[in-house]
């Protein structure tokens, strides 16, 4: 159980609709691509439109490790929303989430958002649960979750979350909110990669492709030893090659606590 706090801390609420921090992928089947109908900001992570299109933002670079779906399984778990109404995008790097580490390193990145990401998703389906029970004037312990509607217990009336998402987005975010402990529908399950698409066509962007005004290109050799300093190093025949622009030695500050914490020399040009 987590408390309203503790949610705050993952990302402000904005104007106008629910705003929580999620990135999301989706399985084997083809992602949407979104086009928002008045899309709602839950939070950081997360958006939901008047159609009932969930967008999930990724907090962290997708760089094959996986993150782009496990993130996003992460905030459907708790959603209880149709993977086939989810759009996943890649965040920019922002406070708004929460002060947590955005680099793809040693393998923290579900540990890191295994929280934040989850709560995510269920205070966006507790506001969607609370917004059925206003309009349908019973208490909220009479409604349920599933597959992007609210249900009605008693006589089975639902309501999907494209409806309800502007009254939702008008509510306090509550005090406390419930994770799910177990019977998990889509943690632990095979999904497939929500750019499968443009990697086969050529279209999806990676790192190496971005281009920004004067930018400058680097290259970095580390000493092979472990442990290892650089004592001195010789630029001049770097330096003559064309387009170099710079060579410098490169210090790592701090203990030494892992193999790839080596100094070395770059070259920039």
């Amino acid at each position: 159980m987590f408390k309203r706090r503790d949610f705050l801390k993952t990302g402000m609420l904005a104007t106008g609709g629910l705003y929580l921090g999620v990135h999301f992928s989706c399985n084997k089947k083809s992602v949407v691509q979104l086009t928002p109908g008045n899309l709602h900001h839950f939070n950081a992570y997360l958006s939901i439109d008047t159609n009932g299109m969930v967008q999930i933002s990724n907090p962290v670079p997708e760089i094959g490790q996986g993150v782009k779906t496990a993130l996003p399984m992460l905030v459907a778990e708790e959603l209880e929303v149709d993977w086939e109404k989810i759009s996943v995008v890649q965040a920019d790097a922002g406070a708004q989430f929460g002060g947590n580490d955005q680099r793809a390193a040693g393998s923290n990145s579900v540990r890191l958002y295994w929280h934040p990401m989850r709560m995510a998703g269920a205070t966006a389906r507790e506001l969607m649960i609370m917004a059925a029970a206003q309009q349908w004037g019973i208490p909220k312990d009479k409604c349920y979750a599933y597959e992007g509607f609210i249900h009605n217990q008693d006589d089975q009336r639902s309501l999907g979350y494209g409806t309800l998402v502007e009254k939702a987005a008008l509510l306090e975010v509550p005090e406390k909110v419930e994770l799910k402990t177990s019977d998990f529908k889509l943690i632990g399950k095979s999904a497939g990669n929500p750019d499968i698409k443009k990697i086969l066509n050529g279209s999806v962007l990676f790192g190496q492709d971005v281009r920004i005004p004067n930018m400058r290109y680097a290259s970095m050799e580390k000493n092979e030893v472990y442990g290892a300093m650089v004592k001195t190093f010789d630029a001049s025949d770097a330096l003559a090659v064309a387009g170099v622009e710079k060579v410098f030695k490169v210090t790592f500050h701090g203990e030494i606590e892992r193999p790839f914490c080596r100094e070395g020399i770059a070259v920039v040009g």
